[in-house]
C-alpha cells in the first residue's frame, strides 16, 4: 500500500489523539520493534494496553476516527480473521500474529521518504508517559 503523506498525516493525529484520551496505551511492541493496535470481533480498531488477552469492549481504547491506512488493513485482515486480532505495523509492513505466534504478512507498506511514522508516534507516546515523581518535604542534608 502506497501512502501519501495525507495519508500519513491522518494516521498520526489518530494515534496520537486516541492515546491522549487514554495514559494506559501502549501502542509499540519493542521486540518487533512495531506499533501495534488490535481489530475487535466487528473489526473495529482500538489501542492495546495488555499482552494477550483483550478485556471486554466497554473498556478498550478504540480509535476515535479510523485513518484509511487502518480501514484498508482490517479489509485484508477480514479474509484471515473475520473475528478480530492484533496487528503490527512497522516500517515495512503491517502483518498479524495468531495464538500459535505464526504470523501472517497483511500488506506491505511504502510510507512517503521524509517520514518515520514508527519513530513519530513512538516519540510521542514516550514524551507522553507520566513518571512517578516523589515530593520530599523536611530533608535535611548533613
Amino acid at each position: 500500500m502506497r501512502l501519501a503523506t495525507t495519508d500519513v498525516d491522518e494516521l498520526v493525529h489518530c494515534w496520537r489523539e486516541t492515546m491522549a484520551s487514554s495514559p494506559i496505551v501502549r501502542p509499540y511492541n519493542a521486540r518487533r520493534e512495531a506499533l501495534v493496535f488490535s481489530f475487535d470481533d466487528d473489526l473495529n480498531p482500538f489501542l492495546n494496553y495488555t499482552k494477550g488477552y483483550h478485556h471486554p469492549k466497554w473498556k478498550r481504547i478504540y480509535f476515535e476516527t479510523v485513518p484509511r491506512v487502518i480501514s484498508e488493513i482490517g479489509k485484508y485482515m477480514a479474509p484471515y480473521r473475520g473475528t478480530g486480532g492484533r496487528v503490527f505495523i512497522n516500517n515495512k509492513k503491517a502483518y498479524y500474529v495468531d495464538e500459535s505466534l505464526v504470523s501472517t504478512d497483511l500488506c506491505e507498506l511504502s510510507w512517503p521518504a521524509s517520514r518515520d511514522v514508527i519513530a513519530e508516534i513512538v516519540g510521542y507516546w514516550r514524551a507522553s508517559i507520566r513518571r512517578p515523581t516523589i515530593i520530599l518535604t523536611n530533608v535535611k542534608w548533613n
